[in-house]
This record gives structure tokens, C-alpha cells and sequence, in this order.
């Protein structure tokens, strides 16, 4: 039979806050292989974060260069790259 791949679900930062421009590493199962996508979302704004590692049970990426005046929430989002969406991460963005 054929074995099918696991949802992607990511579960937690290193650290539940960072900065923009830090590298972060992200926990989870299920990303594949091959390097997709990662979505960082911040109020209305949304870029694709630098991957430095992309591993089936994390990435390693640079956090994009958002301008945050006080403590924000982020949302992380992996894209795997056949298209499968991991569920949403919060994690806190200092200036």
C-alpha cells in the first residue's frame, strides 16, 4: 500500500517571543523533505519568512523585518510543498 504523508502541524517556537530579523526554530511533524513555504502574519501584513533549514520535524528560518512599536502578536503559518497547511503558531514580536 501506499504510505501517505502526515499533516503538517506545527507545535511551538524555541522561545514564545523574538524580534524581527532573529532566527527562530520551529517545532513540529509532517513539513516533508522538501523546503515549501513559511508565513509570517502580523495585523494585515504578511511575508514569507527566510528559511535557513527545512527539516520534516522543523524549520530554522530568519523572522521577516516587520516594524513593531511595542509587543505584537505574530502568527507563523507552514506551507509544505505540495500545498498542505499547517495550523497557525502565535508567537510574540518585540521591537
Amino acid at each position: 500500500g501506499d504510505i501517505l504523508p502526515v499533516d503538517p502541524a506545527a507545535f511551538s517556537t524555541e522561545d514564545p517571543a523574538t524580534m524581527p530579523g532573529a532566527m527562530v526554530s520551529l517545532a513540529g511533524e509532517g513539513f516533508g523533505p522538501e523546503p515549501g513555504q513559511l508565513v509570517v502574519t502580523v495585523g494585515n501584513q504578511q511575508q514569507a519568512a527566510e528559511v535557513h533549514g527545512w527539516y520534516d520535524l522543523g524549520i530554522y528560518f530568519k523572522m521577516p523585518l516587520f516594524v513593531v512599536n511595542g509587543p505584537t502578536t505574530a502568527q507563523l503559518l507552514v506551507l509544505r510543498g505540495d500545498g498542505a497547511a499547517s495550523n497557525p503558531v502565535t508567537v510574540q514580536l518585540n521591537p
